[in-house]
């Protein structure tokens, strides 16, 4: 995702060409510039020049790029539609000549409304001629400037106009063909509306191909509508303030954004008053400063990629693939260094054909970890995906390094060093996620969050099963891509509990938002070339008295990486499993059994955001991965993500392998299953 933030004139209080008290386009040009921003709009057409050639080398001049223009006319008033369409094509000329690309109309303020702006329950409504009449002239201006410039038309809700509130704007999407009239969303006028910015870009975000950014003070807000103050009269009160210092949520604006992964630019408006002596330049200034503070990037020119390094996961590798499709899908990274091999120099081979520049591939962690440690662009994220016995070690060293880190499970070999990396990760303040993906598919959050909000009442009993057969052939026992994980010396204490089950006691906890408490187990190696188990049966308790079922194996022959979890509650139970990821079975007491799917409406935002294809088509295991990664990306930027796996899950994991492992050798004595420290 890239993002670009621009300027417009308004913020230099040009609202009209022919005002007198308008600065010279020169110097809105050269403070723009100076204020580090890279793009501008034109502002109304007539106060920049329209003649391409001296504009097009003013622009040059100062290195920035013309973003749009906006029409800012009566559309409500049929005796004005000359006016409107002399502004349009005067409009649509001049930013085609320069390679702009958005054209912003808006139906500007009339007198039967201006008395009414924030009162939406009071503004007079046209009458369906009127409206239908109101409609036909936007998509003829819509269309000029899709079909005849090849511009992208956004509709622009403002303050004092017939499209102003949100049912308004709504209205008219639903007329108008999206094909030639998108929406030019702006946070402060939909604020000044008395509407919510961020859930109404939730709702619209497809359909929004350009942003203003303006922030609203809420305390001269109220008094302005009450008083029934002019628009530009608020304006004059400094009812527009600089980002961040009013009631629009930001980084709220910005994660749905980022959930988008929406391209192009962004613009900064803080209309003032040129009469009140503001000081635009630093106001600019601030709104850049501010719009990098919260991760916008500097300059709020763009959405970097993070640069990620990984260990392990080379040529053949079973996991290498999910993780390189998962981090690459939403663009937040790129590959930027690893060693992805035990053989040096064919993990370099294959790190370089995978864009890793020669000198960031590495031999083994060891020269990455120095290699990376002094670079200014050093890796954001390291992932390791090598043999368990190895997580620890370079877990530790990264994380000691500032490194943030997505580690496999098990995270550690034992429940000591998985206490330390988490009292490590907490010093640091780096984050150390595991990849207990399967929490990360839509509908696994979307139970979670089911569980949550009491819609099954109080969880009852979890049964969970996570089984494949692809270890079932004696005569493939030693082949080393199977062997290591039944070999203590590589994959610790045990086989196929700590390598599948893991994820179902995980999912478990992740779901019923419990955690697990004691556990009976019963491990059987059922091929007697195997010290460690490949077959087990776990019973388990939660905190809060849920009772568990869980069995894994890698000898089922016939299952195919199957898993599948069922959570059963006081009023209801679901069901969901991995071989039909887009679809949770939810049954209520005494009610029939329902199918909810992946992208249907009435999920939850949680579900929501981590659903990137349409209903019907299946997002698989490489999708649950990149989930982890987006989060991880959100994260590593500043902002919450409360499902992300985390050191805690992992150490509590291992507590659970270590316990099952002694329940099994007492002939499934009840254990704790707790990591001493969260006893």
């Amino acid at each position: 995702m890239t993002l670009r933030i621009g300027n417009a004139p308004c913020s230099w209080g040009v609202e009209f060409a022919d005002d007198a008290r308008n600065p010279t386009w020169e110097s809105v040009l050269k403070d723009c510039a100076d204020a580090g921003y890279k793009g501008i709009e034109l502002g109304p057409v007539g106060f920049m020049p329209e003649d391409p050639a001296i504009l097009g080398d003013a622009l040059a001049e100062h290195d920035l790029e013309l973003i749009g223009g906006v029409v800012f006319r009566a559309f409500h008033d049929p005796a004005a539609w000359d006016d409107v369409m002399d502004g349009a094509a005067r409009t649509c000329k001049a930013l085609a000549a320069h390679g702009a690309q958005h054209l912003v109309l808006i139906d500007s303020i009339s007198p039967r409304r201006a008395p009414t702006a924030g009162r939406a329950l009071e503004a007079e409504q046209m009458d369906q001629t009127e409206w239908t009449a109101l409609c036909d002239r936007i998509a003829t201006v819509a269309r000029m400037g899709t079909e005849d410039y090849g511009l992208t038309v956004g509709m622009h809700a403002h303050a004092a106009g017939f499209i102003d509130f949100e049912p308004e704007l709504e209205r008219l999407l639903d007329e108008v063909d999206e094909a030639v009239l998108k929406i030019c969303f702006d946070t402060g006028h939909h604020s000044y509306a008395g509407y919510d910015p961020v859930a109404f870009m939730k709702r619209h975000i497809n359909r929004i191909s350009y942003m203003h950014f303006k922030d609203i003070n809420p305390e001269v807000k109220a008094d302005v509508i009450a008083r029934r103050t002019g628009f530009y009269d608020a304006c004059g009160q400094g009812i527009f303030c600089n980002l961040g210092q009013g009631d629009v949520d930001f980084p709220a604006v910005r994660q749905v954004l980022l959930d988008a992964d929406f391209e192009g630019w962004c613009t900064v408006e803080q209309d003032c008053d040129p009469t009140l002596d503001p000081d635009p330049v630093g106001d600019a200034r601030a709104n850049r400063e501010y719009l990098d503070s919260i991760g916008f990037g500097y300059g709020a020119l763009s959405m970097a990629k993070l640069k990620r390094g990984m260990f392990g996961g080379g040529e053949g590798s079973q996991i290498g693939p999910a993780h390189r499709l998962g981090a690459q899908a939403d663009g937040n990274f790129v590959l930027a260094a690893g060693a992805l091999d035990v053989d040096a120099e064919k993990g370099r081979a294959y790190a370089r054909s995978l864009g890793v520049p020669e000198d960031r591939a590495y031999a083994d962690w060891q020269e990455m970890l120095a290699g990376e440690r002094p670079r200014e662009d050093r890796v954001d994220l390291v992932t390791v995906a090598t043999p368990n016995s190895t997580h620890f070690d370079i877990t530790k060293a990264f994380l000691e390094a500032g490194f943030n880190v997505l580690c496999e499970k098990p995270m550690t070999m034992t429940v000591e060093q998985g206490e330390e990396i988490v009292k490590i990760a907490a010093a640091s303040g780096k984050i150390c996620a595991v990849n207990y993906c399967y929490s990360a598919y839509p509908m696994v959050r979307e139970m979670r969050q089911m569980v949550k909000t009491g819609q099954i009442g109080k969880v009852r009993l979890i049964v969970a099963n996570f089984s494949h057969g692809h270890h079932g052939d004696a005569a493939d026992a030693d082949n080393p891509r199977v062997r290591w994980r039944y070999d203590p010396a590589m994959a610790g204490v045990s086989g196929q509990f700590a390598d599948c089950g893991i994820h179902a006691m995980h999912m478990a906890s992740f779901i019923a938002v419990d955690e697990v408490r004691s556990l009976s187990a019963d491990f059987a190696s059922t091929i007697s070339s195997r010290t460690l188990e490949d077959d087990a049966m776990v019973n388990f308790r939660m905190e809060g008295g849920t009772v568990g079922r869980l069995w894994t194996s890698s000898v089922a022959i016939g299952r195919q990486h199957g898993f599948d979890i069922q959570v059963f509650g006081e009023t209801g139970g679901l069901r969901w499993a991995s071989e039909q990821p887009n679809q949770v079975y939810f049954t209520s007491v005494g009610g029939r059994t329902q199918i909810m799917e992946k992208g249907e409406g009435g999920l939850s935002d949680e579900a929501a955001r981590l659903s990137r294809v349409a209903i019907a088509h299946p997002e698989g295991f490489p999708l649950a991965v990149a989930n982890i990664y987006v989060d991880l990306a959100a994260a590593i930027k500043g902002e919450t993500r409360n499902a992300l796996p985390l050191a805690g899950d992992g150490v509590r994991s291992m507590a659970a392998v270590y316990a099952a492992v002694a329940s099994s050798k007492q002939d499934g004595a009840w254990v704790d299953a707790r990591p001493p420290m969260f006893r």
